[in-house]
C-alpha cells in the first residue's frame, strides 16, 4: 500500500468522469458572480476534447428550438470528422437520409453561416422536419450508448381555461415535446382526458407559463398523481372462445401472460402462422394487446410481461381485423 499522489486522485476522477461513473458537483451564483472561475477550472479540467478515431462523422443532435416565425432549429454536437453544406446524410444508421441545405455554428458567442462544421464544435441546422433530440449523423457516438433517462413519477390532467382551444393546448404541447421528449402527454382512451406526466411542481409552473406565453393560452392542472404501474406476478393462459358469451367477436384468441425482470417493458410475440391467420388479423391482435395495457384492472400501465398469441379460430369471410 501506498500513499496516493494528488496527480494519481484526479487523474483517476477525470478518467471516471470521461467513463460516467462520477459526477463534478458544484455551487455558485451566477447572479453575484460566486463559483464561476471554479466552474470553468472544471469545465477544462473535467470535459476533455475526444481524439479524432476515424475522421467519419459523427453528430449528436442534443437540442430542438423553434424560432418566432416556428422555423424548426437543431442543434448538433460534432464529435468526429466534419459536416458541410450540401452534404447527404444518413440518421441513425436507418434509411432515412437527409440535405445539409443551410448551415451555422457559433463564434464568439454569436451564430454564423459557414461551409462547414468540425470536430467538437456545435453545428445549427434549420427546417430538418424529421430531426429529434438523441438522434445522431453518422456513425453513432460513443457518448450516447448506454445512456438513459428516469421517468416522470407524477402525472395530471390539463385543461384549457376555454373548452374550444383544446387543440390548441394539444399542438403547442406537441412543439414542446419535440424541443424536450422528457415531455410526455397523452389522450386517456378512457376519459379522453389530455394528461401529462410531470418530474415536479416547477415543471408544472414552467409548462404552465410556457403555453401562456409562448403560445397565448392559459390551461389549468388538476391535482397532481402518483403515478403507479401493475406487474404480472405469476405466468397464466387465458382463451376467448368464438361463440362462446360474453365473447362478442367471431374468434377464438389464446394469450398466454409471463413476468418479465423489472424494466423490460412489454413483449409480444405470436405462436400462430401467418399461413392460418394473416398480417392484418394478427397485427389487430397486437394493437389491442398494447392498447389493453396502456391501462390495467386499476386503470394504470401494465408492464414488464411477455404475451404470447398461442390460439386463434375464426369464420371466414364474417370475421374481420
Amino acid at each position: 500500500d501506498r500513499e496516493i499522489s494528488p496527480a494519481d486522485y484526479w487523474n483517476t476522477i477525470i478518467a471516471l468522469g470521461a467513463k460516467a461513473k462520477v459526477y463534478p458537483v458544484l455551487h455558485g451564483s451566477a447572479m453575484f458572480n460566486i463559483g464561476i472561475n471554479e466552474l470553468l477550472d472544471a469545465i477544462f479540467s473535467f470535459i476533455l476534447p475526444p481524439a479524432s478515431v476515424s475522421n467519419r462523422l459523427s453528430g449528436y443532435l442534443y437540442k430542438i428550438e423553434h424560432d418566432p416565425k416556428g422555423h424548426k432549429r437543431s442543434f448538433l454536437k460534432i464529435i468526429d470528422g466534419s459536416l458541410r453544406l450540401r452534404d447527404v446524410v444518413r440518421i441513425n444508421d436507418s434509411e432515412k437520409f437527409i440535405k445539409i441545405k443551410n448551415l451555422k455554428t457559433i463564434y464568439q458567442g454569436r451564430e454564423i453561416n459557414v461551409d462547414e462544421v468540425g470536430a467538437n464544435d456545435i453545428a445549427i441546422v434549420e427546417d430538418i422536419e424529421d430531426f429529434r433530440i438523441g438522434d445522431y449523423l453518422g456513425a453513432k457516438p460513443c457518448l450516447i450508448q448506454g445512456l438513459s433517462h428516469q421517468h416522470p413519477a407524477l402525472k395530471s390532467s390539463v385543461r384549457p381555461n376555454k373548452p374550444e382551444e383544446r387543440s390548441k393546448v394539444i399542438s403547442a404541447l406537441n412543439t414542446l415535446w419535440i424541443e424536450d421528449p422528457s415531455l410526455s402527454f397523452s389522450i386517456n382512451s378512457y376519459s379522453d382526458e389530455l394528461e401529462i406526466s410531470l418530474y415536479g411542481l416547477t415543471q408544472k409552473e414552467i409548462i404552465q407559463t410556457l403555453l401562456e406565453e409562448r403560445f397565448s393560452v392559459k390551461v389549468h392542472f388538476d391535482e397532481i398523481e402518483t403515478i403507479y404501474k401493475e406487474r404480472p406476478i405469476k405466468k397464466v393462459n387465458k382463451i376467448i372462445q368464438i361463440e362462446v358469451p360474453p365473447n362478442p367477436y367471431w374468434a377464438t384468441v389464446g394469450l398466454t401472460l409471463e413476468p418479465l425482470p423489472l424494466g423490460t417493458g412489454l413483449q409480444i410475440e405470436s405462436d400462430i402462422s401467418y399461413g392460418y391467420l394473416n398480417h392484418s388479423f394478427q397485427n389487430a391482435v397486437f394493437e389491442g394487446i398494447r392498447m389493453s395495457c396502456q391501462s390495467g384492472l386499476h386503470g394504470w400501465e401494465v408492464t414488464d410481461l411477455k404475451v404470447t398469441f398461442t390460439q386463434a379460430e375464426y369464420y371466414s369471410p364474417a370475421s374481420t381485423p
